[in-house]
């Protein structure tokens, strides 16, 4: 193979793995160009194949080194892009009134593979950079499946009734970790408004995520401004009666003995003490409801989905009619999620004959409205 061969060949491969990321993190009209053009590059590919280790190792090379250098490329866009990042909020209301900013993670509705790459590169480290894209796929193929997400429109409509609830006195914003309006530039905006702001944040243990957020408050700790933030929700006995109605709702009376129940957490940087402290709480409540305690598990999403197949098929073993699988990390489960999630069920209740109920989250209830507006007002008459 002469010099010229060997460059194209090079310069071919160098072109397929820029192609390969294109292919990963795009959806729409450029991911179907993308297609064409890998298939054309790899017809071409073919026809000059040569059955030897230096041609493989050359193509396989090229093909490594443009993914890792478009990845990085895509990275420094990524964060560069974020820093001129305008964040889009609500008008201000009466300034006179008392601020709520509700804060949680957020979800784009649509596919975003913008949004998706920011929160992939919160990891900070080269391995995490190389595998973005195939974490973005993932997310394209649960938004093909499912739709869109519906994160977005429960925090607004939580949003709403929590407004109805306290009335006059309370204006309430709404701001998010990883779509617009951002909690960060969302604080620095009222803050500069409002007197008095309270800030909810919708997580049930002292995560990751909350642990953020208050170092961003520590920011405002001074006596020009009194701002107070609500706990997490793991001691919460409102949230916990509201997800053992949830599961209630959805069976009969007479079915209670019959049925399994699978508690599961997808959220990675849980505390895992507070989550166990929650779980205890609603075995309690759920078998003074009726159901059998020894029909009742526990798993972790963050780590493997398999862990829930292991889950329901030990629990299938205690001679149950139906099983019901309810997420207890959020107001509602990520897309990607929910799509992983459905996917098993379809599966296994194919395969076993068994009906499989889904509960994604907490959801919107009198239970947690009520904590909220009574922890609002709490915080409000504090000086």
């Amino acid at each position: 193979m002469n010099f010229y061969n060997k460059f194209l060949l090079l310069l071919k491969s160098l072109i397929l793995g820029i192609l390969l990321v294109c292919f990963l993190i795009f959806n729409g009209i450029f991911e179907k160009m993308t297609i064409v053009i890998i298939v054309l590059i790899i017809v071409n590919i073919i026809k000059t194949f040569k059955l030897n280790i230096q041609y493989i190792i050359r193509l396989i090379l090229g093909l490594i080194v443009g993914y890792v250098i478009f990845s990085i490329i895509i990275y420094f866009h990524v964060v560069k892009y974020n820093e001129y990042f305008l964040n889009i909020g609500n008008e201000f209301l009466n300034e006179k009134n008392c601020g709520v900013l509700i804060v949680s993670d957020g979800e784009a509705s649509i596919f975003d593979s913008y949004l998706i790459l920011k929160c992939c590169y919160k990891e900070s480290n080269f391995l995490e950079l190389i595998v973005a894209p195939f974490k973005v796929f993932k997310y394209k193929l649960a938004y093909e499946k499912l739709g869109k997400s519906d994160y977005i429109n429960l925090i607004e409509n939580l949003k709403e009734k929590l407004q109805n609830r306290l009335g006059e006195g309370y204006d309430i914003y709404i701001s998010y970790l990883n779509v617009k309006p951002y909690f960060e530039k969302e604080i620095c905006r009222l803050s500069e408004k409002y007197d008095k702001l309270i800030v909810v944040p919708l997580y049930l243990t002292e995560n990751k995520e909350l642990k953020e957020i208050k170092e961003v408050l520590k920011n405002y700790s001074d006596d020009s401004i009194f701002i107070k933030i609500i706990p997490s929700f793991w001691e919460s006995e409102k949230l916990n009666r509201q997800i053992a109605k949830k599961i209630l709702s959805n069976i009969g009376e007479d079915e209670k003995k019959l049925v399994g129940i699978v508690i599961v957490n997808s959220d990675k940087y849980s505390n895992k003490n507070q989550i166990i402290i929650f779980i205890n709480k609603l075995i309690k409540n759920l078998k003074k409801e009726g159901f059998d305690s020894n029909k009742i598990v526990y798993t972790d999403l963050n780590k493997d989905i398999d862990l829930l197949l292991q889950a329901i098929s030990n629990i299938r073993e205690k001679g149950i009619s139906e099983i019901i699988v309810v997420s207890i990390s959020d107001i509602t489960d990520k897309i990607l999620v929910q799509s992983n999630v459905k996917q098993l069920i379809k599966k296994i209740s194919k395969r076993e004959g068994i009906r499989i109920i889904y509960l994604n989250g907490w959801g919107i209830g009198e239970n947690l409205l009520n904590e909220l507006e009574y922890k609002i007002r709490l915080l409000n008459l504090q000086d």
